[in-house]
C-alpha cells in the first residue's frame, strides 16, 4: 500500500489524514490498536511511561500534572501512585499484629459493647471469614489487624463491616501488602476525613436536613454499593480525590444529594456513574478543603544537627549578654541621675536650714522683744490703775 501511495501521489502522500482517495476505490486509515510499531504511538507510550516512571520515583509529585494524566493510569500502577500521592510512604507507623480470636469460642473470646455500641470481636471476625470464604490468600488475619490497628489509632470508627469491605478492595489491587493498605488508610483518615465514612457522628454532623434513619441508612449503603458493586468507579473517584490535597471526602454524598435532589440511591451511583459527572467532583474538592495538620519531620539526629543546636545557642547567649550589658548600661545611667537629684535635695535641705535659722533669728527675737514690751506696758498701766485708786479712795 506504501508502494501505491508513493506511486500515484508521490512523495507529498498525506500520511496524518484519516481518508485518502484513489482512483478505484477509498482508502481508510486503519484505527490504532497499539499492536503494532508507530513512531507517534511510540512517542505516547514512552511519553506516558516517562511521566509515571518519574511520579513514582523520588521525584516531589505535581498534583496538577497527575490531575491531566490520571486517566492514562495503569491499573497495575494505580496504588503505588495512591501511595506516593498521599505520601504514605514516608509514614513512620507499623502495623502491630493482633491476631484472629476464634470465632467459634466462648462468651469469653468477646469484647463487650461499648458506650458507642461498637461490634464485637467475635462477630467481626464471623463477617471477614465470610467476606474472605472465596478470596485465595490468607487474608483474614491482615484484615482484622488493620481494624484493629485503626481503632486503636481512629476511636471515632463505628462501622466496621463497611471498614472491612473497603481494606478488602484495597487488598485485591495489584502490588499491594497488609502494612501499605494500613499506611494508606491511615493517611486518607488523617488528611482526607476518611473517618466520616464509618462514623455516625460525623454523619450526623455534615447532614442537617436529612431525617436520622435515612442518613444512618443512605450513606452506608451507597458507600458499600459504590465500593462493591462499581469498583472502577470507586476507584476513579480516589485518583480524583488524591489529586487535590486536603479533599474533604465527606462532601461526595452531600454533592450527590444537591445533583440528583434527592437521597435515591440508585440516582447517587448511576449519576457518579457517568464520567463526565465524576470529573466534576474535581471542583468540589478543589473548594472544600481541610486545614492541613502540622507535619512534623521525625529524623535521626546526625552531628550538623548538634553543630546547628550549638550555634544558636552561642547566638543566644551572645543576645543574653548584649542584652545584660544594655540593661547594666541604663541602670548606671539611672544610679548616676538618682545621684544628682541626691546631691541637689542636700543643697536644698541644707538652704532650708539656713533660712530657718535666719527666720529664727530674725522674726522670733522681734516677736520676744515685742513681747516684752507689752508686759512692760501692762505692768505700768497696773500701777497707774492702782495709783488712780488709791486717790479715789483718798477723795
Amino acid at each position: 500500500m506504501e508502494f501505491l501511495d508513493s506511486l500515484i501521489l508521490g512523495s507529498s502522500t498525506p500520511r496524518y489524514a484519516d481518508e485518502a482517495l484513489f482512483p478505484s476505490k477509498t482508502y481508510k486509515k486503519p484505527i490504532c490498536n497499539r499492536k503494532h510499531c508507530n513512531t507517534t504511538c511510540t512517542s505516547k507510550v514512552l511519553a506516558e511511561f516517562e511521566f509515571w516512571a518519574y511520579f513514582l520515583s523520588e521525584k516531589e509529585p505535581n498534583r496538577k500534572e497527575v490531575r491531566k494524566k490520571i486517566h492514562t493510569i495503569n491499573r497495575d500502577l494505580r496504588f503505588s501512585v495512591w501511595t506516593k500521592c498521599i505520601g504514605s510512604r514516608e509514614k513512620c507507623i507499623e502495623l502491630k499484629p493482633v491476631g484472629l480470636p476464634d470465632p467459634s469460642g466462648g462468651s469469653s473470646d468477646k469484647l463487650q459493647e461499648n458506650e458507642h455500641g461498637k461490634m464485637e470481636d467475635r462477630d467481626l471476625v464471623k463477617f471477614i471469614l465470610d467476606l474472605c470464604r472465596d478470596v485465595e490468600g490468607n487474608s483474614q488475619e491482615d484484615m482484622f489487624n488493620i481494624i484493629k490497628n485503626l481503632e486503636r489509632d481512629f476511636p471515632m470508627i463505628s462501622d466496621f463491616r463497611l471498614l472491612a469491605l473497603f481494606i478488602m478492595h484495597f487488598l485485591e489491587l495489584p502490588y499491594t501488602s497488609p502494612r501499605a493498605v494500613y499506611r494508606f488508610v491511615y493517611s486518607l483518615m488523617e488528611s482526607h476525613n476518611f473517618c466520616s465514612v464509618f462514623s455516625m457522628a460525623e454523619e450526623s454532623k455534615t447532614d442537617g436536613g436529612t431525617s436520622g434513619d435515612e442518613k444512618n441508612s443512605t450513606r452506608p449503603a451507597f458507600w458499600k454499593s459504590f465500593v462493591c458493586d462499581y469498583p472502577l468507579v470507586f476507584d476513579q473517584m480516589v485518583d480524583l480525590l488524591l489529586c487535590y490535597e486536603g479533599a474533604d471526602i465527606a462532601s461526595v454524598p452531600a454533592f450527590l444529594q444537591r445533583q440528583t435532589g434527592g437521597s435515591n440511591l440508585e440516582e447517587w451511583v448511576k449519576f457518579i456513574s457517568i464520567r463526565s459527572n465524576l470529573e466534576k467532583l474535581g471542583d468540589v474538592f478543589d473548594s472544600k478543603r481541610l486545614e492541613k495538620p502540622v507535619e512534623v519531620n521525625k529524623r535521626e539526629e546526625t552531628y550538623f544537627d548538634f553543630l546547628v543546636v550549638q550555634n544558636e545557642a552561642i547566638k543566644a547567649q551572645e543576645m543574653m549578654k548584649i542584652e545584660a550589658s544594655e540593661r547594666l548600661n541604663s541602670l548606671q545611667e539611672e544610679r548616676n541621675e538618682l545621684y544628682v537629684q541626691k546631691v541637689n535635695l542636700m543643697k536644698a535641705c541644707s538652704s532650708l536650714e539656713s533660712d530657718l535659722k535666719e527666720y529664727r533669728e530674725g522674726y522670733v527675737k522681734k516677736v520676744e522683744e515685742m513681747l516684752h514690751d507689752v508686759e512692760d506696758k501692762c505692768e505700768r498701766y497696773e500701777q497707774e490703775n492702782i495709783k488712780l485708786k488709791a486717790k479715789l479712795e483718798e477723795k
